[in-house]
């Protein structure tokens, strides 16, 4: 049985393939220089009945908080039934928002120092297991992007509360089971500020990382389920296949 995160670090949407753009590198490095913590925020494309207000209960969390957030908006009302069309403009953005359509997660969270999201496998996987990037100047950048970074989840549905349930439990961020103001700006808070917190979610992105698996991209993983398949059809005979002979 394989168990553990598996991560396709040569996808073609990863970090490899992506450039920054300057304005985000600006926005990262001005935080630095006002000492201000970096932050990540981003629900997924989940449907909430009024984004308007859970957009403005972010941004004044973000403010409350202090930190400099990465915000990606993809939450919406779009199959909220009888919701009429929305003609108000967007809510304004204050200097401390960098706002974002979509960001390779493999790049982003080794340079920032916490991470907000949903609640996702994939994604809670990327906020936990960190390492700081070597292509990036690490004059812009903190330490807490050196291993695994604190991480926020606002679970929806789904496995997304058993996800928001270990990262409390496990003391390397918090569950924010109810979205308001005071409740996220005080987790905001908590994962930039907190050493107990943050040193405890770097040992975590540090075991991650030292177990990955051997079978790391999808022509590695294929052949192991093939090599798997030979060896379940011919249970008297023991396969001399393996996996890395297969991946050849």
């Amino acid at each position: 049985m394989l168990t553990g995160y598996w991560f396709l670090d040569d996808a073609d949407v990863s970090s490899k393939k992506w450039e920054p753009p300057q304005d985000l590198l600006d926005f990262m490095a001005d935080a630095r220089k006002a000492n201000k913590k970096v932050v990540y925020i981003g629900f997924g494309s989940i449907v909430v009945p009024d984004p308007k207000a859970m957009t403005r209960c972010v941004i004044d969390a973000i403010v409350q908080s202090g930190v400099y957030a990465i915000m990606s908006k993809g939450w919406s009302d779009r199959l909220v039934k009888n919701q009429p069309a929305s003609t108000e403009p967007e809510e304004p953005l204050p200097k401390q928002i960098y706002p974002i359509s979509s960001i390779p997660h493999d790049w982003l969270f080794k340079q920032i120092d916490a991470a907000c999201h949903h609640g996702g496998a994939g994604t809670t996987g990327a906020s936990l297991r960190g390492e700081r990037s070597e292509q990036w100047s690490v004059d812009v950048y903190s330490d807490a992007g050196i291993a695994g970074i604190p991480t926020i989840i606002k679970p929806f549905f789904g496995d997304q509360f058993f996800w928001a349930d270990r990262v409390e439990a496990l003391g390397i961020g918090a569950a924010v089971r109810k979205l308001t103001v005071e409740t996220l700006a005080e987790a905001l808070r908590e994962a930039t500020t907190n050493p107990k917190l943050i040193e405890r979610a770097k040992l975590v992105g540090e075991q991650i990382r030292a177990v990955r698996p051997a079978v790391s991209s999808l022509p590695h993983l294929l052949a192991h389920y093939l090599c798997r398949r030979m060896a379940l059809q011919q249970p008297s005979r023991p396969s001399t296949a393996t996996w890395s002979t297969l991946a050849r």
